[in-house]
């Protein structure tokens, strides 16, 4: 949800009829629960009095006959005094029970404040409860702006994670806020919004100043920079920064409730934001020891791996390379001995590549080509590395996107090294904006590209099957004493690229 700023609005009547607020009743523009209060209190303060009069009225006669024999000796004399007594005991009455009355009235008033305040903390009571049985840090924000729309009676609401590195940077076009959870809106109504808000306008001054802001109409504050397309219409306004133990872990946005937004909201949503700031510290602290727990696993696990099946990969593939070089074989051995070997080496490779994952390790390109050349060609044959101008890409790749290219390059150098018998291998590299185009060739025997092939050799086959997995196109380039080409082109994870194709081995 966008509350940066607010655009232009219809008049007060008619966001406060939109907002929901109640209709005027016919007597005197009162509430129709009012009207009916004052119209009982007016029976019944005219029914004390006339019974309290009634009461009354043999203590006045006697006391006019004690006071006033004279006046009352006469029918007029006695119809006046009786009237002014009867006046003046009316009007004591009134004044006694308009003063107890108005004291109901406050009694009442105060009950109903006290009452309203004892909901409230129920309500924050349960709003709590609720938010100390998620343990998800994703699910605990997501619970925190649900139930503060809900508590505080707000049609939208919105929490902002703030970018502690962007509002120290200090620059003003930074965006200040790396995520925020919306509560109000649907998720069409989302999309149809698009972009979601980066801390600027009003959001931005919550999150600068730290403190709470409250308004009527988000757009007469100065700081307002307005609504996105199709962004629904928004005035009452209210910012609560959440703050556990002096850092601010999130801000409430909380907008658009009937009749505005009054201090006791004010200042229930100040006290939930406390508490749920302490509830989403909480939960961070969960998930970094959480996090913290599945890395150390994690490196157990690599350490396992380099330090125990690695290592014996290792000594198997030295040993067969030994037997090898000083056993004679028949053909058919000899082959099979070298699919063994190279079988190890690409075995070798990808648990290289997994204890990376594992501990989640940026695989540097160039020099990983270096020590791949280096473990595939312990014999030290003519192997050239021709890397460009610039050998690190344009930035950074994925680990499962650069293993599997390595690996590409692993099959294409490993038949070259065992079958081409060349005096010269070039692996060779270069970057574009959106795509990684890499080559291995040699001088050596060549061979049919056409021609049929053993079944239980799949080499080609996986180069291609890898290449279109990542969206990219392999050219196998080769004549029968002319050398080989194997070369591969691939779009980068971050460029959507139609891959054209390839140039061919003369290139």
């Amino acid at each position: 949800m966008s509350i940066e700023g607010a655009n232009a609005r219809k008049g007060d009547s008619d966001s406060r009829q939109t907002a929901g607020s109640a209709p005027p009743s016919a007597v005197g523009g009162l509430a129709p629960a009012e009207a009916e209060s004052s119209l009982n209190r007016l029976a019944r303060t005219r029914r004390w009095v006339a019974g309290v009069s009634l009461v009354l009225l043999p203590l006045i006669i006697l006391a006019a006959h004690t006071l006033w024999p004279t006046a009352l000796a006469s029918t007029q004399g006695a119809a006046t005094v009786a009237s002014i007594l009867a006046l003046l005991g009316s009007g004591y009455t009134l004044l006694m029970f308009r003063l107890i009355d108005r004291q109901q009235r406050t009694l009442e008033e105060s009950h109903e404040c006290i009452r309203a305040q004892r909901d409230r903390l129920d309500a924050l009571r349960e709003a709590t409860y609720t938010l100390s049985t998620i343990f998800d840090l994703d699910a605990v924000l997501q619970a925190v702006v649900d139930t503060a729309r809900g508590l505080i009676g707000a049609r939208y609401a919105a929490l902002g994670i703030v970018d502690r590195a962007a509002l120290e940077s200090g620059d003003p076009d930074a965006p200040l806020l790396k995520s925020i959870y919306i509560s109000g809106l649907t998720p069409e109504e989302q999309e149809r919004i698009g972009s979601l808000p980066e801390g600027k306008g009003i959001l931005g001054l919550v999150i600068r100043e730290a403190r709470t802001i409250r308004l009527d109409r988000l757009q007469d504050h100065p700081a307002s920079v307005g609504f996105p397309p199709n962004h629904p219409p928004m005035e009452s306004f209210l910012g609560v920064p959440m703050v556990y133990r002096d850092r601010v872990v999130g801000n409430l946005y909380l907008t658009e409730k009937a009749g505005g937004f009054t201090l006791e909201d004010q200042q229930t949503a100040e006290l939930f934001a406390r508490q749920a700031a302490v509830m989403v510290a909480h939960a961070e602290l969960s998930a970094q020891v959480k996090e913290a727990g599945m890395l150390s696993e994690r490196n157990r696990i690599a350490m396992e791996l380099h330090d125990g099946v690695l290592q014996s990969l290792y000594g198997i593939r030295l040993n067969l390379e030994n037997l090898l070089d000083t056993e004679p074989m028949a053909p058919a051995v000899e082959r099979g001995v070298t699919v063994a070997i190279d079988t190890l080496s690409q075995c070798m490779s990808e648990i290289r590549f997994f204890i990376q994952d594992l501990k989640g390790a940026r695989i540097d390109f160039a020099d990983a080509i270096q020590d791949l050349v280096r473990r595939l060609n312990p014999m030290n044959r003519p192997v050239r590395v021709v890397a460009p101008r610039h050998p690190r890409p344009p930035g950074e790749l994925p680990v499962p996107f650069t293993r599997t290219v390595l690996l590409h390059i692993q099959e294409a150098l490993s038949n070259a090294l065992h079958y081409a018998e060349a005096a010269d291998i070039r692996v060779s590299w270069y970057w574009t904006a959106r795509c990684l185009t890499v080559s291995v060739a040699d001088n050596g025997r060549g061979f049919d590209p056409d021609a049929p092939r053993d079944p239980t050799h799949q080499g080609l086959t996986n180069m291609r099957d890898r290449a279109r997995a990542l969206g990219g196109q392999v050219v196998i380039a080769s004549r029968p004493g002319k050398g080989t080409l194997v070369r591969i082109r691939v779009p980068l994870p971050s460029a959507s690229l139609t891959v054209g194709p390839l140039p061919g081995p003369e290139a």
